[in-house]
Parts: structure tokens; sequence; C-alpha cells
């Protein structure tokens, strides 16, 4: 099967807009057409539904959708290999991650990364915890950066702790020189929380404190969560890091007791893993001083 239709394929699924498939790959919009249709001839499968809203992937073409992606990836890894031989290092990472940590962790990161290995490019694809997940066991990412969730089905290697906060409108009420808050005070307020799904720590923090807030509104973005919160619609609970940015009249307070999240790694296999997944992921467990074995020592 012709690597370079199912690429269109892959990314047309994403975009669903023949258009927006043309103006990221630099082919034209009859060029990015008639590679389709050339699949669809080729595998016997309507793989898009067509409207003037755009292009659909029809439910067989979701199906295939995870097999043509591990495809991608054992090609990309025949690639790299190849590049090997021959000393280069060249190729493309895709990375899943929360945008927090695609905001405020990884360009660092990646800054030094690319000073060593400037031939290499990186995909940054955002989600949250399912997202992540089905994305890594559908080869869509190489790995992702994330909180694991219970009952994971990838392979998890932390990195760092990441402290849950509680976020106070500007009116809520405080004791003078109060540092910490105590985690059943939310019980019964109005309270704003991230959707079911995106990230799982505050709402095993909520579980295990045994409270019941008030949800008055949910969100899939933390930002977003934060300007309901600036607005007096409740308080909240986020981890640390979506905080670094928040305004100066919100507040920010540590809880008591404390909650947390592990912040790691997660990979599908790490037993066929590609060169350059393994370069990555030991450099950013290299990068945060991790005292974990080497995922790959076996591999």
């Amino acid at each position: 099967m012709d690597i370079k239709k199912c690429k269109i394929f892959v990314l047309t699924t994403q975009t669903e807009n023949i258009s927006k498939t043309a103006d990221l790959t630099g082919y034209t919009q009859s060029a990015i057409s008639h590679m389709l249709k050339s699949m669809e001839k080729e595998t016997g499968i309507d793989l898009f539904v067509r409207d003037r809203y755009g292009v659909h992937p029809t439910p067989v073409a979701r199906e295939l959708l995870p097999h043509i992606n591990a495809l991608l990836n054992e090609n990309e890894k025949v690639e790299q290999f190849i590049y090997d031989l021959h000393g280069m290092e060249v190729g493309t990472l895709t990375i899943g991650t929360f945008p927090s940590i695609a905001l405020y962790v990884l360009p660092d990161i990646l800054k030094d990364f690319a000073r060593s290995h400037p031939s290499i490019t990186i995909d940054i694809k955002e989600g949250g915890s399912d997202d992540l997940e089905r994305w890594t066991v559908n080869n869509e990412v190489d790995f992702c950066l994330y909180s694991q969730n219970q009952n994971s089905p990838l392979h998890f290697y932390p990195l760092t702790d990441d402290p849950i906060v509680a976020i106070l409108p500007p009116d809520f009420p405080l004791l003078q020189g109060q540092t910490s808050v105590p985690i059943d005070v939310f019980d019964r307020r109005p309270f704003i929380i991230s959707q079911a799904g995106i990230e799982y720590d505050v709402h095993r923090a909520i579980q295990k404190a045994d409270i019941t807030p008030n949800i008055r509104f949910s969100s899939k973005d933390d930002q977003t969560i934060i300007a309901m919160v600036e607005r007096g619609l409740g308080a909240a609970l986020l981890p640390k890091l979506s905080t670094t940015d928040t305004p100066a009249d919100v507040q920010v307070l540590p809880l008591d007791p404390p909650h947390k999240r592990t912040l790691g790694v997660g990979i599908k296999n790490t037993k066929n893993a590609a060169p350059l997944v393994k370069l990555f992921i030991r450099f950013i467990l290299n990068h945060f001083q991790t005292d974990c074995a080497d995922p790959f020592a076996q591999g």
C-alpha cells in the first residue's frame, strides 16, 4: 500500500477537510482528492462521506485507521534503521500530551533536544487522558506524556510529581495568613471541574476526600476553568502546572492534606519501539533525573 496515500488518509481523517489537508501537505486539493479516491479504489472501501461541510471518515475507515497508523509506524522504523546504517539522525516523532505539559514543560526540553538532534522533527498532539491513551494504543502518537489513569493499557515511567492546588475566586472566605485549604471546605460549595476523561486526578482527590461539591460548570480546558473562577462562578481544583499564568486576583493555595498527580511517559510497547522513540524517552528521563530503570534495557 502506498505510504504517501496512507499519510494523506490519516491526515484527512483528522482535518475532515480536503482544503486543510492540501494546505498542510503542499499538494493541490485535486491531488488530495485523487489520492483518496485511488485508495478507495485499491481497497474497495468507501473511506469518506462527502458533504458541503467536508469529508467524514466512514465507520469502516475508522476501523481501518489504527491498522494504517501501525503500518506508518513500522515504515518509520524501517526508515530510521536505514538512516542509522548511514550514521544519520533523521525522522519524525509524534508526542501526545496534556496542554499544560505542552505549554509549560516541553518547550525547554525540545530546545535542549534540538541542539543535539537538529534533524529530528517533533509533532505535538494535545488532549485529555482518554485521548492520549487511545492515540498511543492506536499508534496515532509514538508515546504520551501524561498522568496515568487507573487500569491504563500503557507502560508508565514516572518523571515528576505535580501537586493538586485550590483555585479560589477573589471573594473566597479565607482566614488571615491562611497558607493552605482543607479540601473538605469545597463540600457543597459552587465548584468548576474538568470534564470526565480529560483529567482524573482531581476527580480522585474529591472521591478520596468523600466530599460532594456543588458542580456548576465543567470544561475541557484548564484556562477556561481559571477564567470562570476569576469571574466568581465557583472554586476549582487543578494541577499546579496549569496555574502557571493565573491572574493575580485568583488565589492559588495548596491543599490540606496534600494531593498530587504523577506525570510520566506512557508507551504501548517498549520492545518494538523505534530508535528515535528510545532516544527521546531516554533524553527526557535524563532531563528529569529519574531513578527508574532504562525502559529499553531488555528491548
